[in-house]
């Protein structure tokens, strides 16, 4: 009886093999693919100084908002004070160790690679904050980052403000510099400053009494040049809005363009979706507009204008992550103002689009049966506005199509109501179910999260490229976040990727070439070589000789020619050596980024490099 029903039960599998059509295998929801997917907390709703409710938003890495082949590392600038007294209510508390772990995935989730803290000082609500973000930047394997920026608030009602910098300072030190994830630039930490620039401070006795070495980031152009600096952070400038110039781009031109002027100098540009501080308790009734998206895209845009893949601008903070009250925040996304339709006619999906398409990333096209649980039909470019469900060879029966509309990287993603399509094939013969299509695009991976390496040596890794859809090009690669001193090098060094994933080694060295010596090993050995190689063509002349009259002179022949061959291959251990020791990388722990760049798609892993 039990075979009996096997049989049967496979018999009724043969028979769905043979005769179904394309099967609907949900991978996804409607609730998922358009609620909340940020750590906006739920309850959170739109307010009229432009931020968004909780929202659905695209995760498209915010670098490709930047110039092709950028290698440029993103910060968040983060506010860690909700949930104290003075801020208004935005559904979470800032010192909540399961909010900060929610922002830091949802930062990463966009290719952010680690937050700048606004900080008011030891035992404030705001370090309470920062001890929370400290371990979770911690646990995630050396791709996130954070750092402080110490707030004039910090520090207004100082007396002598100059002993009071140098204690903060030192507290920042001791609490937080000694993390794995603190940010450090060439080894040494990264630390901001916001208003404190204007107060009465003796920055040369902060420097000298201040452990660690920090590097001093101020804001604005004047940074770049002002006493113990060692660079500038651009900001949002609402003030200097105009009528033909909205998004204050003549501030960026200029921070833009004094940072080059001062190449030694550390430059974090800026992006920004606009202002409105008129729900804050301190406002000044200062606007920058969002022109639905497009003061975001432009003030990422202002970036291309001064750098390129041959002349990379390093840092870029965005502005910011979480201000509500000041309406800069990115958390809960941008709104492009957009809408979509879909509709179908014949076996065609058809859809078209209200507002600017240049906010949109590409269009995600959607089945389901029950007009819940969805399957992915592919991804299709901006641009695209319809798709032949024929190419599917759906079974007969009717289905709910949805058209989500991804935006570009941040922005709100707008999802169309259901469109029914009705399917009146007669499957009759066995049909190969059409192929989820995918959106031609690769990653990048690491074979590890970190590299140790003594100072004046190499080490290598591993990376992995793996194709996605239907991409076929090729991909170049290069690395950012050395110490000075350190290469690295691709083995090969561009891949034509196409249809498996390729691995490429990456040797890693932390010394620097060594000068020219011109009694170094191998002017030796090529002396030694010239000198004693007639010696062994006479020697090897006269062994036919030799092996027909006395084979214990030969055996004595061949021991001496060894013995001089060893010598000569150690020669240069035995000459003088080199009177220049290499230069090397300086010890210490950094974070190294390899960029993966095929036209204008580009990925990144970042990884831990700690010198010994």
């Amino acid at each position: 009886m039990r075979s009996l029903l096997l049989a049967a039960c496979a018999h009724f599998l043969l028979a769905q093999s043979l005769f179904a059509g394309t099967a609907i295998i949900p991978t996804t929801t409607l609730a998922a693919e358009t609620g909340n997917n940020t750590s906006t907390a739920n309850s959170f709703s739109t307010q009229s100084n432009g931020n968004l409710g909780a929202s659905n938003v695209s995760k498209a890495p915010i670098s490709s908002l930047l110039y092709p082949g950028a290698t440029t590392k993103i910060y968040a600038h983060f506010m860690p004070w909700f949930g104290a007294n003075g801020h208004m209510d935005i559904g979470y508390k800032s010192a909540d160790p399961a909010q900060v772990k929610a922002q830091v995935s949802d930062m990463l989730s966009r290719g952010i690679s680690g937050m700048i803290v606004d900080w008011y000082g030891p035992g404030s609500y705001e370090d309470s904050t920062t001890q929370y973000v400290k371990p979770e930047a911690e646990s995630r394997g050396g791709n996130f980052e954070f750092a402080v920026m110490e707030d004039a608030g910090a520090v207004r009602n100082c007396t002598d403000c100059t002993s009071t910098v140098i204690g903060q300072l030192t507290y920042i030190y001791n609490t937080y510099e000694g993390s794995p994830a603190y940010m450090r630039w060439n080894g040494n930490p990264v630390v901001f400053f916001f208003g404190v620039e204007d107060l009465t401070v003796d920055w040369n006795a902060v420097r000298a009494g201040v452990p660690g070495s920090p590097i001093f980031i101020f804001q604005n152009s004047g940074s770049f040049t002002r006493i113990q600096s060692g660079g500038g952070f651009a900001w949002i400038q609402p003030g200097n809005v105009t009528s033909t110039d909205p998004i204050a781009a003549s501030y960026l031109d200029n921070f833009y363009s004094v940072a080059q002027q001062q190449p030694g100098e550390l430059a974090f540009g800026a992006g920004y979706k606009g202002f409105d501080d008129t729900l804050a308790g301190w406002s000044a009734n200062r606007h920058m507009d969002q022109q639905c998206g497009q003061t975001w895209l432009e003030s990422m845009k202002e970036i291309g204008k001064y750098y390129s893949s041959s002349k990379q601008l390093p840092l870029i903070q965005l502005v910011t992550w979480n201000d509500y009250e000041e309406g800069t925040e990115l958390e809960s996304g941008i709104d492009n103002c957009v809408s979509i339709n879909a509709s179908i006619s014949g076996s065609g999906l058809n859809w078209n689009i209200s507002g600017n398409e240049n906010t949109i990333d590409h269009y995600t096209v959607f089945i389901s049966a029950d007009g819940q649980n969805l399957m992915p039909l592919g991804d299709y470019p901006a641009g695209t506005s319809s798709l032949d469900l024929s190419q599917f060879g759906l079974a007969a029966g009717t289905y709910q199509l949805y058209v989500k509309a991804v935006g570009k990287a941040s922005m709100l993603n707008h999802t169309s109501s259901a469109a029914a399509f009705t399917s009146t094939a007669a499957i009759a013969t066995p049909s190969t179910p059409a192929a989820p299509t995918t959106r031609a695009d690769f990653s990048v991976a690491a074979s590890q999260s970190s590299v140790v390496i003594g100072s004046g040596r190499s080490a290598g890794l591993t990376i992995n490229l793996t194709p996605q859809g239907s991409f076929n090009g090729n991909v170049g690669l290069a690395c950012s976040g050395l110490p000075a001193g350190a290469t690295c090098n691709f083995s090969p060094a561009s891949v034509a990727l196409n249809n498996a994933a390729l691995p490429v080694n990456v040797t890693i060295s932390t010394a620097l070439a060594q000068s020219h010596n011109p009694f170094n090993s191998s002017s030796l050995n090529a002396v030694f070589y010239a000198v004693t190689f007639p010696a062994f063509g006479t020697v090897f002349l006269g062994l036919g000789q030799m092996l027909r009259r006395n084979r214990k002179v030969l055996v004595v022949s061949l021991a001496i020619i060894m013995v001089l061959l060893v010598c000569g291959c150690g020669a240069g251990t035995m000459g003088k050596t080199s009177s220049t020791t290499p230069t090397s990388a300086a010890a210490g722990t950094y974070a190294m980024t390899i960029v993966a760049t095929s036209g204008s798609l580009q990925h990144s892993t970042t990884l831990t490099l700690q010198v010994q």
